[in-house]
């Protein structure tokens, strides 16, 4: 009994706040290597040469390569429709606004706290409780991971003499994702009929069970990975970087992995270091790289997030209303 009552209390000891402070610890550490990475990088970085290869950028292939990522609202819209169709159905129109304000919000905000705007969007505006949106938005994780291992399976036919790192990565990006999804098909098969709040956060896997719905969700992912793509290529090409087929896959892999670390603000840094590295690969010297992470992270960021700032101020609204 005794030795019952310590474990216990062992496990009580790390409490909510604890674990907090470890959370922002490992964030800290990890953005702290991303400063000194990015830092050491600039040292040796001939700034005469990336503004000239700034400068040379066309400027209507940007314009397009953005007009091309615009598209990816709604086709996110589309893909959280058939996500939240099983809970709640919510218009086009709608969910593009949120994914906006959660754009802006992951742009502006630390700790990528747009996914917890559109999650207050989402309760206030359509009635769906937040449980259940968080769920939703680890399950859209859980099938980005598996649409982009999907689209990215071809990349050492279309880029031959990848390091095998590429390919371990890939395998074990497909594992994780994979493990991901069936933990969620047994919450979503095992606690729908249990009360509480993990009944709600079954209703927010509940997609996972119906195969259709499943497949028409990873679809709509694997066309959001597909814009995302051509958008890169575009931006590529406004650089007058030719280089292989696969090239855009290998750099939203890329980037895609160095976003999923902890980072700051509209990913900052990471998105550079993610992009700057695949080029590297592909022979691109640092200079020229460096000026396609920055043209493409500003295409990507800046129209989305202005657009979303309307989503953005009414979520502050209301959460300073609720403080009154």
């Amino acid at each position: 009994m005794r030795r019952r009552r310590q474990r216990r209390r062992g496990v009580q000891r790390v409490t909510p706040r604890t674990r907090a402070l470890l959370v922002r610890a490992v964030r800290a550490a990890a953005l702290a290597v991303v400063a000194l990475a990015c830092a050491r990088f600039v040292r040796r970085l001939d700034v005469s040469r990336l503004g000239a290869a700034l400068v040379s950028a066309s400027v209507p292939l940007v314009a397009l390569a953005a007009a091309v990522n615009l598209l990816q609202v709604g086709v996110r819209a589309l893909f959280l429709r058939a996500l939240l169709a099983p809970v709640r159905a919510v218009g086009l129109w709608p969910l593009c606004r949120y994914n906006l304000a959660l754009f802006a919000g992951n742009n502006l905000l630390p700790a990528r706290a747009g996914e917890l705007v559109r999650i207050e969007l989402l309760r206030s505006c359509e009635g769906v409780p937040p449980s259940t949106s968080l769920v939703v938005a680890v399950v859209e994780k859980v099938l980005d991971v598996i649409a982009l291992l999907l689209l990215a399976l071809p990349l050492p036919l279309l880029v031959p003499g990848l390091p095998r790192s590429i390919s371990t990565g890939l395998g074990l990006l497909g594992a994780g994702g994979l493990i991901a999804l069936a933990a969620a098909y047994a919450l979503a098969r095992w606690g729908a009929r249990a009360p509480g709040r993990l009944g709600r956060l079954a209703r927010g896997a509940a997609v996972v069970r119906r195969g259709r719905s499943s497949a028409e969700a990873l679809g709509w992912s694997l066309l959001s990975h597909a814009v995302d793509a051509a958008a890169i290529a575009i931006c590529l090409a406004a650089l007058d970087l030719r280089l292989p087929a696969g090239a855009a896959l290998l750099v939203l892999l890329a980037v895609t992995l160095a976003l999923a670390l902890p980072s700051g603000p509209a990913g900052l840094g990471s998105l550079e270091l993610g992009a700057v590295a695949a080029l590297r690969l592909l022979g691109v010297d640092e200079t020229r790289a460096l000026a396609f992470a920055l043209v493409y992270h500003a295409m990507q960021v800046i129209p989305v997030t202005l657009l979303g700032l309307n989503g953005l101020r009414r979520t502050a609204i209301r959460y300073d209303r609720a403080a009154k």
